[in-house]
């Protein structure tokens, strides 16, 4: 059995169909069944805001397992960041069958990132949200082959928490130099939405090795970061990836 969280629960069993089906039914009991249920795998890359470094470039997320650092993150990502048991890999007696994607941007604390500190989460600037819309893609990778998903702004949060707020003190949008957030706006990145493959799902085999690369324009400007706090921009993005879908774990019995 995987230990793959939440793999196995819920699900339903399935009794693998016998070769030569069709013929007079067999009386022996099945070798194998199939557990199958419906489950979701998230993995998060992290971008330091240090008022030099742009958005432009390629990121990889599912290249890093639970309890390991990474993507961004100088310390151990946690179960919020990840809920992948082994780095770049669907386990072996495993199938994921990848039916939707979302991509969710935030801010966290910069020590957070770093592993020091009580981590706080800020929603993105303005400026952070636009560059990300505008210029960022997301792409199967599969080591020697690169498969397009959609650009970040069709591929939406998944829902996530609906509607929208503002905290109006005067001041522009929440951007680098300024004292405060201003008049920050926090929607649903997306609109709610989220990719989703009608008709042709995505087949993760066993085994098979799984990234999913984040991509942006050499061009996309400089990482935001928010207001300046302590000479230094007050959070660092995050984008979390998610995938929905079927999951399919063999069982051998007797």
């Amino acid at each position: 059995m995987s230990n793959y969280p939440s793999y196995g629960a819920p699900g339903t069993f399935a009794a693998q169909l016998p070769a030569g089906a069709g013929q007079p039914a067999n009386m022996n009991l099945q070798k194998i069944l199939a557990r199958i249920g419906e489950q979701a795998l998230w993995s998060t890359h992290a971008f330091e805001a240090d008022g030099t470094t742009t958005w432009g470039g390629d990121y990889d997320v599912f290249a890093t397992a639970l309890g390991s650092a990474g993507q961004g993150f100088a310390r151990s990502l946690g179960p919020a960041e990840t809920n992948l048991q082994e780095a770049s890999r669907i386990p072996n007696g495993l199938s994921f069958k990848v039916y939707g994607v979302a991509a969710h941007p935030y801010g966290l604390m910069r020590g957070d990132r770093v592993g020091s500190g009580t981590g706080k989460a800020y929603s993105l600037s303005v400026a952070d949200y636009n560059a990300i819309q505008a210029y960022g893609i997301a792409r199967w990778f599969f080591l020697t082959t690169t498969i397009d998903i959609a650009p970040l702004q069709a591929i939406g949060a998944a829902g996530g928490t609906f509607g929208g707020g503002t905290a109006d003190t005067g001041a522009a949008y929440g951007g680098a130099g300024t004292t405060s957030m201003g008049s920050q706006v926090a929607l649903n990145h997306g609109g709610g939405s989220f990719w989703t493959y009608q008709v042709y799902p995505v087949q993760l085999q066993a085994g098979v090795t799984l990234r999913v690369r984040l991509s942006f324009n050499t061009s996309a400007p400089v990482i935001d970061g928010g207001p300046v706090v302590n000479e230094n921009p007050a959070y660092d993005p995050a984008i979390r990836l998610m995938l929905f879908g079927v999951y399919e774990n063999a069982i051998a019995v007797g």
